[in-house]
C-alpha cells in the first residue's frame, strides 16, 4: 500500500510541475501551489513513502540500513536544493517559513 501511495503522490507532484520540471532546481521556477502548497518537496516525500513500502514487508536489516542511507540522501538533497532556491528566488524564504520541508505540520 505504501509503495502505491508513495508512487502515486510522487507522480502527481511531478505531473503538477509539467513543463517546469528540471533536474536543476533554479530552472524550475518557484512553484508554491498544488502539492507544493502542502510541503516543499512532495516528490521526495512520495519516493520516501514508496521506500517504506519496499522495506516494511521484510524488515530485513540490510533493507533497513539501505533505507536509512536513502532517507539521509533525500534529506541532504532537500538541503542542497534549498540553498540554490534561496539564492535564486528572494520569495523562497517566505514560502519556506510557512511550508514544511517533507512532512506537513511536522518537518
Amino acid at each position: 500500500m505504501c509503495l502505491a501511495v508513495g508512487m502515486t503522490w510522487a507522480l502527481y507532484s511531478l505531473t503538477y510541475l509539467g513543463k517546469r520540471f528540471s533536474i536543476v532546481p533554479e530552472a524550475r521556477g518557484l512553484v508554491t501551489s498544488g502539492p507544493y502548497h502542502l510541503i516543499r518537496h512532495p516528490i521526495y516525500l512520495g519516493e520516501i513513502i514508496a521506500g517504506v513500502g519496499l522495506v516494511l514487508p521484510t524488515l530485513f536489516s540490510l533493507h533497513l540500513a539501505l533505507f536509512a542511507v536513502f532517507l539521509a540522501a533525500q534529506i541532504a538533497r532537500t538541503v542542497f536544493e534549498e540553498r540554490i532556491l534561496r539564492s535564486t528566488y528572494p520569495q523562497y524564504e517566505a514560502y519556506a517559513a510557512h511550508t514544511r520541508r517533507l512532512i506537513p505540520f511536522v518537518f
